[in-house]
C-alpha cells in the first residue's frame, strides 16, 4: 500500500507569487497560464537520470514581477535555486510546505527541485484522497481496490463510501487495504449525495479523485492525472475509459456538450483504440466515472449537485466549473476499464428519463440570466419538435419522458434559483466564453445526422464484391427516394392546409369550437353534471380531461390544439401508413403506401364535410392495424415465439388504441371487428393461418380491455337505454346518397369524385395478381378489408341496416388503410415476385402501376390548391356570437335540422331531423358526447312535435320554463353563400314557428333561421311566493327577475333574494343546494321534473351542485386505470428495449 501522507495546505496548482488563493488559482486556467505574475514549466530532472519515469520532480518558475515575491512549493523536502544559486527555505508556518524569498529581477528563471536523496519522504508528493462511492458492488470489486493498491503514485488515501449495500463492503475493503476509510451510509440516496459525503472526511488532500465501484485504474493512472494537473493548471482531469472486459475498445474519452445541455461522446464508444485519441485535450465535461479535481474546486462549487439522483452530475460539475474558471482536460495517457452499470444498480434508472430530466435542470441553473432568456426558449422547441417526431413514430414513452423532464424542474424552481444565485455569487467567466466551449447547434439534431449516415454505411462494400455494391447503390437511392418523398408530402400537406392554418377552421358540423383556455374542458371532467339537455347527472367524458390537460402542455393555445386534432391527423394518419409496412423490410413498400394513403380523398373530404370522427378514424388506423397485426403475430409482424406477457402487452396496446379513438368515435371501436374479420377470411382463402387463433384471442381480448376502459359510458351503451345514435351518430356528413363507386373510391365529397379517382385503386389490384406468399395473404386479406368496408357503408345508405351510421368516413377508414397496406404488397411483388414470371405483360405492369399513382396523386395535389382542401370559408361563429353575450347560463337553446349540417350533436327527432338542446352559445367542444336524452328532454321534444302538428300558438310559453329562449333551425353547414352541404327542411316547420305568437325571428345570414323567444324563464329565477302555482295551473310566467345573477360556472350560481321561490330548470337532485347566509334551503319539486327553493328571508344565496360521489369514484377509476395501464405499457417496454 502506498504511504498514506499527511494533508497538504497549499495546492500545488497555485502559481501567484504573492498569493496562493484557490481563487487566484482557479483564475489562471486558459492556456495553461495564470493571471498572476508566474509561468510555469514542467522539468523532469529526475526522469532524466534515472530508467524509469517517476513523479513530477521540479518546477521551473519565471518571475514577471518586479517586487520581492514568495514561491509556494506543497513538497516539503526540496532545494531552490535562483540562477543555479541556493536559496535557503523557511517553513514560514506552513507546515507542509516550503517557503522561499524571491527579490530577483524580471526574467530571472527559480527552479524548486524535490531532493534526489534516498529518503526523500511520500510527503513531497500532494495527497490525493480516493473517494469510491460503492453500492452492491460485484465480484469484480475486489479487482477495483487491487487497481488502487497497484497505484505508483505514493500519496494516497482512499475512503470507499458504502451506499446502504445489502452487504457491508468494509470487509472487503480491509481485506485488500487495511489503511482504507470505509464511510457507511443508511440510506442510498443517488450517486452525487453519496459523493459529496467526502466532504464532511477530516484530512483531505489537495486533490479528490472520485469514482464509482466498477472502474479498475491502470497502475499509472493516479500520477498521469495530477501530472497532467499540475502542468496544464487544470482544475478537472478524466481519464481515457475502455471497456472492462476488451480493454482495446474505447468507451469515452471527454464528452462535449451543446447548449442545451445535451451530451455527446468525443469518441465512438466501442471505437477500437488505436491511439488516436491519446493527445491531452480540452473538454466541456469528463465522465463521472473517475473524476480528479482540485480539492478547494470541488469545495468552492459545495460538490455535486444532490438533486441529481444519477446521470448529468458530471456534466453539471464541469460546467459549473467552467463558469469558475476552472480547466477541464482528459489525458488519455491515464487509462481505466468500466463496466458502466452503477446507475443501474443505483436506482434502477432509466437513463434517458434521468439524463434528459438533469440537463434540463442544469441548463437552467447554470447559465446567467441573458443566456437563459436566449436558450430556454430554443430548448422547449427543440423538445415540442422531439415529442412530435417521438409521436409520430408511435413511441409514446419519449413523448412522456420529455414533458415529465420539463415538469420535474418546473415543480423545482426555487432549488434551481437558489442555486443559479450561488453560482452567480462566485462566477469568474461569463456565459460567452463557457459557450464557445460548448458544441455548435443543436446536438440531437448532429446526432440523427450521424444515425442516418451509420444506416447508409450499414452495408459494408468491397471493390471485389458486385453484389454488395449494388445493395448499397440501391439502399443508397431508395433513401435519397424517401427524403424526397417525405419532402413532397410535407410539402403537400402544408400547402394544401396552408389557409386552414394560418387563418381559421371554421365552426361548422363536428368542427366545435374550443373554449378560450383548458380551465373548461377540466371543469367539466371535474363534475358529474352535464349541462347538456335540461341536464342530468351522468360520469364525464375522460375526453374532456385529455383536451384539458393538451392545452396546458400547449400553454393555453386551444386554436393550435384544435387545429392539430382536426388538419394534424392527416401528418398522423401519413405516418402511421409509413410505419404501417416497416415488418417487410422494405422502403419501397413503405413508401408507395405512403403515397397511396396521402393520395386518398377520404380525409380531404372529412375536412370538406366537418367530420372530425372521420380525420381521426383515418389518423388511428393504420397505428391500430399495426398494432392488432404485432399483437396476433402474423408473420412478418410476429412469430410463434413471443412470450405471454409480451402478448398481453401487445392486446392491451391495441386495446388502449382502440379506446382513445374512441372517445371521439365509438363507432371506431368497430373498426376491430372489421379488420379481424377480413384478416381471419383472408388468411383462410390463402391458406395462410399463421397466427389466425392468436387474431381472434387478440381481438376478443382488446375489444374487453377497452369496454372496460370506456366504462361507465361504455355499460350504459349496452345495459342502459341508450339510443344507437349515441354510438353510431345521427347524420352522415356526406353530399346525398353515395354510390357504390363512390364509396370505392373513397369519394364521399368532391374530392376523388372524378374518373381518375379510380387510378387508385389500380396499384393495390395488382397486388392480387403479382403477389406471392405472405404478401399475396397480406393482399388478400387487405381486399376483404376493403369490401367489407364499402359495402357496410353502402348497405348503411341504401337503409337496409337495422341501424344508422352516422359516418361512412369512419367506415371507410379501413378500407383506405388497407388500400394503402395492399398498394405496399404490390411495391414488393415488383422487387421479389415479378421475377418468377416469364417475360410478358406482367413486366409492363411496373409501368401501368406507376401513372396510377402519379394519376392518383396529381388528383390529390389539384385540391390543395385553394389552400383549405375546399373547406368553407366561413362558418356559424359568427352567427352565433350574439348567443355569447346573453348570459347563456341562464339560457338554453333548441336546435332542430338534419344531423348533417347540425353544429351540435343531439338525438333522433324523426327519420330526417335531429334535436338537441344545449346552453345559449356558439356550440363548443364541451357540449360533445351529449349523452342519453333521459324523459325531461324527450318531453321537449314531444312539445315542438304538438307546436308542429298545430295543437299549440304559444311554444315559446311551453318551453319557457325549460330555460329556452331560442330555438334554431339550421339547414346549411355553414351560413350563404359558404355552404358546401345543404339540407332543407321542411317549409311547414318554419312556417308554424313563425306563426308562434311569442317567438321573434332573428334575422341573420340564410343557412340558419333563429327565433327568439319572448316568454322565456332564464333557468335560475326569482319568482314571488305562489307564483310557480299559477303557471303549473296553466298561467304564463309573469313577472320574475333574474336570481343569483352572478355565475361561477354552469354549477355554481350567487347572488341577492328576496323572500319567495328561487326556481331552477334542472332536474330535481339532492346535490343541488340552495343555501342563503350560509344556511340551506327546503327544495321542493315542481312540474314533475323541475325542482324549486323557499327563501322565507333576504339574503346572498349561492346554488351549487356536488358532485355524485358513486359517479366521481367511477371518473377516477377509469382515469386511473388508463393512467395505470399506459405505465405499464411504457415500463414494459422499457424493459424490453
Amino acid at each position: 500500500m502506498p504511504a498514506i501522507a499527511a494533508p497538504t495546505t497549499l495546492d500545488t496548482g497555485c502559481t501567484n507569487v504573492s498569493t496562493c488563493s484557490s481563487t487566484a488559482s482557479m483564475a489562471g486556467r486558459r492556456a495553461g497560464t495564470s493571471s498572476t505574475s508566474l509561468r510555469l514549466s514542467m522539468l523532469s530532472r529526475r526522469s532524466v537520470k534515472m530508467a524509469a519515469p517517476t513523479p513530477i520532480s521540479a518546477i521551473s518558475v519565471r518571475n514577471s514581477s518586479t517586487s520581492k515575491s514568495l514561491v509556494c512549493v506543497t513538497w516539503s523536502s526540496v532545494i531552490v535555486h535562483i540562477e543555479g544559486v541556493p536559496i535557503p527555505a523557511r517553513k514560514d508556518g506552513y507546515s507542509h510546505a516550503t517557503v522561499v524569498d524571491a527579490s530577483a529581477p524580471p526574467s530571472t528563471r527559480l527552479i524548486a527541485a524535490v531532493d534526489d536523496g534516498p529518503d526523500a519522504p511520500a510527503a513531497a508528493y500532494p495527497l490525493v484522497t480516493v473517494c469510491v462511492v460503492a453500492h452492491n458492488p460485484g465480484a469484480w470489486f475486489d479487482e477495483v481496490l487491487r487497481s488502487l493498491l497497484a497505484q505508483d503514485y505514493p500519496s494516497l488515501d482512499v475512503v470507499v463510501v458504502d451506499a446502504a449495500s445489502g452487504e457491508a463492503v468494509a470487509p472487503r475493503v480491509h481485506a485488500v487495504i487495511p489503511e482504507a476509510t470505509v464511510v457507511p451510509l443508511l440510506a442510498n440516496q443517488g450517486f452525487a449525495k453519496n459523493a459529496n459525503t467526502i466532504l464532511d472526511h477530516p484530512g483531505l488532500g489537495s486533490y479528490l479523485l472520485i469514482c464509482h465501484d466498477d472502474v479498475a485504474l491502470a497502475p499509472d493512472c493516479i500520477r498521469r492525472l495530477v501530472e497532467e494537473t499540475l502542468r496544464s493548471n487544470a482544475g478537472i482531469v478524466g481519464p481515457k475509459l475502455l471497456d472492462w472486459d476488451d480493454p482495446n475498445r474505447i468507451l469515452h474519452v471527454g464528452l462535449g456538450a451543446d447548449k442545451t445541455g445535451l451530451v455527446s461522446d468525443l469518441a465512438e464508444p466501442g471505437e477500437y483504440d488505436q491511439e488516436q485519441h491519446d493527445a491531452v485535450r480540452d473538454v466541456f465535461a469528463v465522465p463521472g466515472a473517475v473524476t480528479l479535481l482540485r480539492t478547494d474546486l470541488f469545495q468552492a462549487l459545495q460538490g455535486f449537485d444532490e438533486a441529481i439522483l444519477v446521470q448529468g452530475e458530471d456534466l453539471d460539475l464541469c460546467w459549473r466549473a467552467h463558469a469558475l474558471g476552472a480547466r477541464v482536460l482528459v489525458n488519455p495517457a491515464a487509462t481505466a476499464r468500466h463496466r458502466e452499470d452503477l446507475s443501474t444498480r443505483i436506482v434502477g434508472a432509466d437513463r434517458d428519463k434521468f439524463s434528459r430530466r438533469h440537463r434540463i435542470r442544469s441548463m437552467l441553473s447554470n447559465y446567467g440570466f441573458v443566456h437563459t432568456v436566449r436558450v430556454v426558449p430554443q430548448a422547449i422547441m427543440a423538445s415540442i419538435v422531439n415529442a412530435v417526431l417521438a409521436l409520430l413514430q408511435g413511441r409514446l414513452s419519449v413523448v412522456y419522458d420529455i414533458a415529465a423532464a420539463w415538469g420535474w424542474n418546473l415543480r423545482r424552481l426555487s432549488q434551481i434559483h437558489r442555486r443559479r444565485r450561488q453560482l452567480s455569487a462566485i462566477r469568474q467567466v461569463s456565459d460567452a466564453e463557457v459557450r464557445a466551449l460548448q458544441l455548435p447547434g443543436f446536438e440531437g439534431l448532429h446526432a440523427w445526422r450521424r444515425r442516418r449516415a451509420d444506416r447508409r454505411a450499414h452495408i459494408v462494400v468491397s471493390a471485389d464484391d458486385p453484389a454488395s455494391v449494388e445493395a448499397a447503390a440501391d439502399r443508397k437511392r431508395w433513401f435519397q427516394a424517401s427524403i424526397l418523398v417525405w419532402s413532397g408530402v410535407v410539402v403537400v400537406l402544408l400547402f394544401g392546409s396552408r389557409s386552414l392554418i394560418t387563418g381559421n377552421l371554421p365552426v361548422f358540423n363536428e368542427f366545435v369550437e374550443f373554449p378560450n383556455g383548458p380551465s373548461p374542458f377540466l371543469s367539466e371532467w371535474g363534475s358529474t353534471w352535464r349541462s347538456t339537455g335540461v341536464g342530468s347527472e351522468a360520469p364525464s367524458s375522460l375526453l374532456h380531461a385529455i383536451l384539458g390537460f393538451g392545452g396546458i402542455a400547449l400553454f393555453g393555445q386551444m386554436g393550435l390544439l384544435r387545429m392539430l386534432l382536426t388538419v394534424g391527423m392527416l401528418g398522423v394518419g401519413a405516418a402511421g401508413a409509413y410505419r404501417l409496412l416497416q415488418p417487410f423490410k422494405s422502403l419501397p413498400a413503405q413508401l408507395v403506401a405512403l403515397i397511396v394513403y396521402v393520395a386518398a380523398p377520404l380525409p380531404y373530404n372529412a375536412l370538406h364535410g366537418g367530420s372530425w370522427s372521420g380525420l381521426v378514424a383515418y389518423g388511428s388506423m393504420p397505428w391500430i392495424a399495426k398494432r392488432l397485426a404485432i399483437a396476433a403475430g402474423i408473420p412478418p409482424f410476429g412469430d410463434d415465439e413471443t412470450g405471454l406477457a409480451r402478448r398481453l402487452a401487445d392486446t392491451a396496446f391495441v386495446a388502449l388504441m382502440v379506446a382513445a379513438a374512441s372517445l371521439v368515435e365509438p363507432l371506431i371501436g368497430a373498426s376491430l371487428a372489421l379488420l379481424t374479420v377480413g384478416w381471419l377470411l383472408g388468411g383462410l382463402v390463402t391458406r395462410r393461418v399463421e397466427g389466425i387463433g392468436r387474431l381472434v384471442v387478440v381481438a376478443v381480448g382488446a375489444a374487453g380491455i377497452g369496454f372496460a376502459l370506456l366504462m361507465p359510458a361504455s355499460l350504459g351503451l349496452v345495459l342502459g337505454d341508450a339510443e344507437w345514435s349515441l354510438a353510431g351518430g345521427t347524420g352522415s356528413t356526406t353530399e346525398g346518397n353515395l354510390s357504390l363507386a363512390d364509396l370505392f373510391r373513397l369519394a364521399t365529397g368532391p374530392h376523388g369524385a372524378t374518373a381518375v379517382g379510380w387510378a387508385l385503386l389500380i396499384l393495390p389490384a395488382l397486388s392480387l395478381v403479382l403477389a406471392f406468399g405472405h404478401r399475396l395473404a397480406w393482399a388478400a386479406r387487405c381486399w376483404i378489408v376493403i369490401v367489407g368496408s364499402v359495402g357496410l357503408a353502402w348497405w348503411a345508405e341504401q337503409g337496409e341496416l337495422a341501424f344508422a351510421i352516422a359516418d361512412p368516413h369512419v367506415v371507410l377508414a379501413p378500407a383506405a388503410m388497407s388500400l394503402a397496406f395492399a398498394a405496399g404488397m404490390a411495391a414488393m411483388a415488383f422487387q421479389r415476385d415479378l421475377r418468377r414470371y416469364r417475360f410478358g405483360w406482367r413486366q409492363a405492369v411496373p409501368f401501368v402501376a406507376v401513372v396510377a399513382v402519379v394519376a392518383s396523386a396529381g388528383a390529390g395535389l389539384g385540391g390543395s390548391l385553394d389552400g383549405r382542401w375546399q373547406v368553407v370559408d366561413d362558418g356559424y361563429d359568427g352567427v352565433f356570437s350574439f348567443f355569447d353575450e346573453k348570459a347563456p347560463a341562464h339560457a338554453r337553446t333548441l336546435w332542430i335540422g338534419d344531423a348533417d349540417v347540425l353544429p351540435v350533436e343531439g338525438w333522433r327527432y324523426d327519420d330526417d331531423l335531429t334535436f338537441s338542446l344545449t346552453q345559449a352559445r356558439t356550440p363548443t367542444m364541451l357540449d360533445h358526447s351529449p349523452g342519453n336524452a333521459d324523459d325531461t328532454t324527450l318531453e321537449v321534444r314531444e312539445i315542438f312535435a304538438d307546436t308542429l302538428a298545430g295543437a299549440s300558438s304559444r311554444l315559446g310559453q311551453r318551453l319557457a320554463l325549460y330555460g329556452v329562449r331560442y330555438v334554431v333551425v339550421v339547414e346549411a353547414n355553414a351560413p350563404a353563400p359558404f355552404s358546401s352541404i345543404e339540407r332543407p327542411v321542411d317549409p311547414s316547420i318554419k312556417s308554424r314557428l313563425t306563426e308562434q305568437l311569442d317567438l321573434v325571428r332573428v334575422e341573420v345570414r340564410a343557412g340558419a333561421t333563429i327565433f327568439e323567444n319572448r316568454a322565456y324563464v332564464p333557468t335560475v329565477s326569482a319568482f314571488s311566493s305562489g307564483s310557480l302555482a299559477a303557471i303549473a295551473g296553466g298561467q304564463p310566467p309573469s313577472a320574475f327577475t333574474l336570481g343569483l345573477p352572478e355565475v361561477t360556472s354552469l354549477r355554481s350560481y350567487r347572488g341577492p333574494v328576496q323572500p319567495g321561490e328561487i326556481y331552477v330548470a334542472m332536474p330535481v337532485t339532492s346535490n343541488w343546494t340552495l343555501r342563503v347566509d350560509g344556511q340551506p334551503q327546503d327544495r321542493l319539486r315542481v312540474f314533475d321534473w323541475a325542482q324549486v327553493f323557499v327563501t322565507e328571508r333576504p339574503g346572498t344565496a349561492t346554488l351549487t351542485h356536488s358532485n355524485d360521489q358513486a359517479m366521481w369514484f367511477a371518473t377516477i377509476a377509469q382515469l386511473v386505470a388508463w393512467v395505470a395501464l399506459i405505465t405499464v405499457l411504457v415500463l414494459g417496454r422499457r424493459r424490453r428495449t
